[in-house]
């Protein structure tokens, strides 16, 4: 209730069924959250096959990132790029592809749009994670095929900024068994982390 927001996003999502209240109460906390998700991220990077997949998922993707290495976003957008690199690997964005895809509307379109022109149907409600997450990764798969050009000149490209995003390449970080707080994986912007195209896990943000 104390951090910064945007009233309306709140409101539109209290709209949409996400009891806060609730989640308040009985959701996990930060920390516990940081540390299952970077043991994900571990785990994928051993298995050289994670790809993120997200709809104009710049500003997901900032907070996430200040999340996970519980540090200042960097200074510059090249910075920016750089870090999302380290820590994320491989990232399409949707919005970016629809640019180049013909009859998109240079890309100008919601996901429920894509989805619709692409005629992928969505199972559950808007708004709502689960929901949202298999929409995109559906929405993804279908635009890869349709337009097989697009992901190749796409990959690491996200709506709103120019710089590209480039996987960077180290062995992954060890992680501690019992999660402490603030817990972040150690020197996350110099570390290279390992991801590969092969056999993709789309994840949405």
């Amino acid at each position: 209730k104390s951090d910064p927001h945007v009233v309306a996003s709140i409101s539109l999502l209290k709209r949409n069924g996400l009891d806060f209240a609730r989640l308040g109460q009985f959701g996990i906390s930060v920390a516990e959250f940081v540390f299952g998700f970077l043991r994900v991220l571990r785990i994928h990077r051993g298995l050289h096959d994670l790809t993120w997949v997200c709809f104009h998922g710049l500003y997901d993707l900032a907070y996430l990132l200040k999340l996970l290495t519980q540090k200042p976003l960097p200074n510059s957008v090249v910075m920016f790029a750089k870090a999302l690199g380290v820590v994320f690997g491989i990232i399409y964005d949707i919005k970016f592809m629809a640019r180049y895809c013909k009859g998109f509307f240079g890309g100008e379109i919601g996901l429920a749009r894509v989805a619709k022109l692409l005629d992928v149907e969505r199972s559950g409600e808007a708004h709502q994670a689960g929901s949202d997450s298999l929409l995109t990764a559906a929405v993804f798969s279908k635009m890869n095929a349709t337009f097989r050009s697009v992901a190749g000149m796409s990959q690491g490209c996200l709506y709103g900024i120019s710089p590209t995003i480039v996987r960077y390449w180290q062995p992954a970080p060890v992680i501690l068994r019992r999660p402490c707080f603030p817990v972040a994986a150690p020197h996350v912007y110099g570390a290279r982390l390992i991801h590969s195209p092969i056999l993709p896990t789309y994840v949405h943000m």
